[in-house]
């Protein structure tokens, strides 16, 4: 899927993962971990094809 264009998503953070999800198709287009450190948030992307047109 690519996402071409501003697309509204929602982060669903959980203990240590977050699912990122495309609002408009209703799936789930990344998974991710995550970590705080600093008032920091990290996200390493561990699925998904979410990709944006150049």
């Amino acid at each position: 899927m690519n996402v071409p264009n501003e697309t509204q998503i929602v982060l669903d953070f959980k203990k240590d993962s977050v699912d990122m999800i495309i609002v408009d198709e209703g799936i789930v287009g990344e998974k991710m971990t995550y970590s705080i450190r600093d008032s920091i948030i990290i996200m390493k992307k561990i699925s998904g094809n979410i990709r944006s047109s150049p």
